[in-house]
């Protein structure tokens, strides 16, 4: 088989497309996350949103809440061993786990959690934390584990 020669004119013309949106994407024109707005996660089953201060004052509460929602018809398992673990560091103290019996709402279509922080000192931190839920369609239901990570500034 012989390979099929094209003209310059023609390979730019198929290749413009992705080298303007990698351009757009590689110099900023996507829109950056606003410092400080929920993140949302998941997937085809569920979704997280996880909403944290962007800063805290030193001695100063705040919470990270943490709320899951299942999609179409599915469930979440008030059965399952729900939890979310965050690691707290020196400048932002954290309890290490929630589990289910800490939830602000617990309820099939809607779990949520308020965990609560404290500002140790000042400095700048990405808290890493980790969601375990169960998402169920009738009787089956899934474990879900799902990491996620919340930077905050901490100021006098």
């Amino acid at each position: 088989m012989t390979p099929t020669r094209h003209s310059a004119a023609f390979v730019v013309a198929r290749l413009a497309p992705l080298v303007l949106t990698l351009t757009a994407l590689t110099l900023g024109c996507a829109e950056p996350p606003i410092d400080g707005a929920p993140q949302v996660l998941g997937d085809h089953r569920y979704e997280v949103e996880v909403s944290a201060p962007s800063s805290l004052r030193v001695g100063g509460e705040a919470t990270l809440d943490v709320r899951i929602r299942p999609k179409g018809e599915r469930k979440l398992s008030l059965e399952f061993p729900t939890r979310v673990d965050v690691e707290g560091n020196d400048v932002v103290g954290a309890p290490e786990r929630l589990t289910k019996e800490t939830a602000t709402v617990l309820t099939e279509p809607a779990i949520d959690f308020a965990v609560p922080l404290r500002g140790l000192r000042e400095g700048r931190t990405d808290l890493e934390g980790r969601l375990r839920v169960g998402v169920c369609t009738g009787d089956l239901c899934e474990p879900v584990e799902l990491p996620f990570e919340a930077t905050i500034q901490v100021g006098p």
